[in-house]
């Protein structure tokens, strides 16, 4: 199962990079892709910004005994922020599943929506 999974995941990039490339020359479907020249502008974080994550997302795939073989994907992120940076609205999301396995069976999730405030001191 481990394996089958693997090659899943590779066929998946394989597919993404795959589509990424220029098509052949006289391919009337679909266009060339020209290269392009890109300026990456260096950015800093903003005054307070440095210790407060925007967000991450992570995906898991392991084996738990007497379980089977579990997929997992949680993701996390600040959906709004005030601007004076006191305030937030952070989301949530999680998506799991039994893969293979004796506990095979629907996939699980869940979400979720969370306010805060600080009320510290000036």
């Amino acid at each position: 199962m481990k394996v089958f999974v693997a090659t899943l995941l590779l066929a998946t990039v394989a597919a993404h990079v795959a589509s990424a490339l220029p098509a052949r020359q006289g391919d009337a479907r679909s266009p060339v892709l020209e290269a392009q020249e890109l300026e990456r502008a260096r950015r800093s974080p903003a005054d307070g910004d440095s210790k407060q994550g925007r967000g991450g997302v992570r995906v898991d795939v392991r084996e738990e005994d007497r379980v089977g073989v579990v997929a997992e994907v949680r993701g996390h992120g600040t959906v709004w922020r005030s601007d004076d940076g006191r305030s937030r609205v952070d989301a949530r999301g999680e998506w799991s599943k039994v893969l293979d396995g004796p506990q095979w069976g629907k996939p699980r999730h869940g979400a979720g929506i969370s306010f805060s405030h600080d009320f510290g001191d000036d």
